[in-house]
């Protein structure tokens, strides 16, 4: 069964695959073979989501304090986990723009692995708009779930970005309480712009 939590807690100890780090599966992961043309969800791997990860760091410095991990779940999500210390408000809940950046981070991320699936991988990748609701506080890790989204919701986006050079991608991000209630709820439209 498919544990966040345990996921969070190796990524911070940095034993997600037994001794290595991220930086050395990052460089073993760009030396394996390239992302197959029009690839499936399916065929991502984990080496995918780690050149992923370097990417977000390397361009958005910020995102380093969050100390995610990215991951994908049986349920054709892409979750993005952090663990909860260095995100903690003075309640020892989660900060809520952690919250707000890792959710960004999550429908970014998504956004490129949809890209990929047409071999857009060259496309720019920026937010253009977000709301987020606080429904209840996150008392542990943080976990961020971002669905696939649906092929007609994937096939109007590329569709737009054949025609027009730009499209955009609505993306909901969730964070979901032991009981199952959401406790945050992100909606974030991401733009795909061809150089």
């Amino acid at each position: 069964m498919f544990n966040p939590s345990s996921l969070v807690r190796r990524a911070a100890r940095g034993d997600d695959r037994g001794d290595n780090d991220d930086a050395s599966l990052t460089k073993v992961c760009a030396e394996s073979t390239p992302w197959p043309e029009n690839a499936s969800w399916y065929e991502d791997s984990w080496c995918e989501l780690s050149r992923l990860k370097q990417v977000i760091l390397d361009n958005m410095p910020i995102t380093e304090h969050l100390q995610f991990s990215l991951f994908r779940d049986a349920a054709e999500r892409l979750v993005a986990t952090a663990p909860l210390e260095p995100n903690a408000n003075h309640r020892q809940t989660a900060f809520g723009g952690s919250l707000s950046m890792l959710a960004t981070v999550a429908g970014w991320a998504m956004t490129r692995l949809v890209l990929r699936e047409r071999d857009y991988a060259d496309a720019s990748v920026v937010i253009q708009k977000s709301s987020i609701d606080y429904c209840g506080p996150v008392c542990g890790d943080l976990v961020m779930q971002c669905a696939w989204p649906p092929e007609e919701k994937r096939a109007s986006f590329f569709d737009t970005l054949d025609r027009w050079g730009k499209a955009r991608l609505p993306l909901r991000c969730t964070t979901a309480a032991a009981d199952g209630q959401e406790t945050v709820v992100f909606d974030g439209s991401y733009v795909a712009l061809l150089r």
